[in-house]
């Protein structure tokens, strides 16, 4: 094959690249074993002293991807200060016949690798591999060099993509702390009034004259606790390590589980719920935690948007264009133009000392909401009036339809 048409399929596997790095690195290794009419093709990357196999082709599958990188000609070559390309003959007369096990079990002649990598920093090596003699020849270091630096690209690519990822979660965590520390404030005023309850009952079976009024009393101690053990229990489950995994939920559970937890708080700040289901049932694939983070954040923002009059908060579920629709609309004041322009950005608020009004607010809670509703693959929009309230309505795949489906590894 001619270096031209080498590079016309190289061309066609960039244009064909997906969103998923793992899966461009695949094609690309794939792609390089083919070119160079190679036995087999490796990209391995030194993490530590380990060397970790990413990509492969035509290798046997080994149980193990991991392996001490000192005795590898890979670690070699990533130690080797000068050259990128490093070429090994006859190796079943070498070291590496002793040091590295794949040369011996693949009866391996002839090594050809490349470093790859990230800016000026030698991540690890792409390589292929030969069981007879090869003569490389310029043409081949060009397509090894030219593919070597594409994996550096994705490599770069997919660690934006963690580092991303990371952040985000991180600030889901945060919002989920500042919202278990607003629900906890209610909480303990919550829980003042309920010892008192409970005191004064106990006052009054001390007092008591009667069987029937201890056990009265009593009843109403035992009530009184079983209540508060229950409010506890709620902000537990809530404020649990996020889980990982996707799994499929009732979306009209997830919002009156939040709900429980918030519904003491918006009583008693005069807020009204009021639900309106299309039906008591939407399955969806979400992340449980995730998902009721942002229920939360949607429902504390309205909560903050009524302050201090109260108002009323109407949750509408219902099925639309092969997607669930969530609608959060809030009789508050309402946004201007240039507020829903700028609402999901991070760090911007109309609230506390960032905004403009007296409840305090981080400037992260729609941004993170943002990202973790599109991360399901869905959106989420705004539409309101300075005034006239505000509506925030979330699109999710219906899990019945065959959508898009929720990356997995958010």
């Amino acid at each position: 094959m001619k270096i031209e048409e080498k590079i016309v399929k190289i061309n066609k596997c960039f244009i064909n690249f997906v969103s998923n790095p793992d899966k461009n690195i695949d094609s690309l290794i794939n792609l390089c074993g083919e070119l160079m009419n190679a036995d087999y093709a490796l990209y391995n990357v030194l993490e530590d002293d380990m060397l970790v196999t990413i990509g492969k082709w035509n290798v046997p599958d080994v149980s193990n991807p991991r392996s001490k990188a000192k005795g590898h000609i890979c670690y070699d070559l990533i130690k080797n200060e000068k050259d990128k390309i490093f070429i090994v003959n006859n190796l079943s007369k070498t070291k590496y016949n002793l040091t590295d096990a794949g040369v011996k079990k693949l009866k391996l002649e002839t090594y050809i690798g490349h470093k790859v990598e990230i800016g000026n920093k030698i991540i690890g090596t792409m390589c292929v591999l030969y069981c007879k003699s090869y003569e490389v020849n310029e043409d081949d270091k060009l397509i090894m060099g030219i593919i070597a630096s594409a994996v550096g690209i994705e490599e770069l690519h997919k660690r934006t993509l963690n580092e991303k990822d990371r952040f985000l979660k991180e600030l889901i965590r945060k919002e989920k702390m500042a919202g278990i520390g607003t629900l906890a404030a209610g909480v303990a005023h919550e829980f003042n009034n309920m010892l008192q309850v409970i005191n004064g009952y106990i006052e009054r079976a001390k007092k008591a004259k009667t069987s029937k009024e201890v056990e009265e009393a009593l009843s109403v101690i035992t009530e009184t606790s079983e209540e508060a053990v229950k409010i506890v229990r709620n902000l537990l489950v809530f404020s649990r390590q996020e889980r990982i995994n996707i799994e499929l939920c009732n979306l009209t559970d997830l919002i009156d589980f939040v709900l429980v937890i918030t519904g003491r708080f918006l009583k008693k700040n005069n807020i009204s719920i009021i639900k309106k289901y299309e039906s008591p049932s939407f399955t969806v694939s979400v992340n449980k935690d995730e998902m009721q983070q942002v229920f939360l954040n949607l429902i504390m923002n309205a909560n903050d948007a009524m302050s201090p009059n109260g108002g009323d908060l109407i949750i509408s579920v219902s099925k639309t264009d092969g997607f669930i629709e969530i609608s959060f609309f809030d009789t508050g004041k309402g946004l201007d133009e240039e507020s829903q322009k700028r609402v999901f950005e991070p760090f911007y608020s109309t609230k506390g000392s960032i905004g403009s009004g007296t409840v305090p607010g981080t400037g992260l809670g729609l941004f993170v909401s943002y990202g973790t509703v599109q991360n399901h693959g869905g959106s989420i929009e705004i539409k309101s009036k300075p005034g006239q309230g505000c509506e925030v309505i979330i699109r999710l795949p219906n899990e019945n339809t065959g959508m898009s489906s929720p990356k997995k590894d958010i």
